[in-house]
């Protein structure tokens, strides 16, 4: 548009036109930039609005990602919880298993003993 006008300019010096129909031209040129003007900050407006509703878009989205994330966190947090629980338990109960060998065959090795044979050497002592 600068160079239609500038244009226009040049002609309207080289041709002498009157000043009202020079007036006119001004006034329709600016007019047309007002036009765009207002055009310019109406689409400004609008995408304006576009990128607030895209940055709370992405609030929302990193928002549901992180709880997500915490989910999946707890849920190692539980099955983590629940193998120690496990290993817990198989300890709990290989020492009971032991124990009970364990007084079980010192019965077993003071019958023998009572009966006066002994195993090994070391049962002597």
């Amino acid at each position: 548009m600068p160079l239609a006008f500038e244009l226009d300019t040049m002609d309207s010096l080289t041709s002498q036109p009157s000043t009202q129909a020079s007036h006119q031209r001004e006034l329709q040129y600016n007019s047309e930039l007002t036009n765009f003007v207002s055009r310019l900050t109406e689409e400004k407006m609008e995408l304006r609005n576009t990128l607030g509703r895209l940055e709370e878009e992405i609030w929302r989205y990193r928002q549901r990602g992180a709880k997500q994330q915490i989910q999946r966190l707890y849920g190692k947090y539980l099955r983590a919880d629940s193998y120690r629980k496990a290993l817990v338990y198989q300890k709990k109960y290989l020492l009971l298993l032991l124990g009970g060998f364990q007084d079980c065959e010192q019965t077993t090795l003071a019958l023998i003993a009572r009966s006066g044979v002994y195993t090994s050497p070391e049962d002597l002592q």
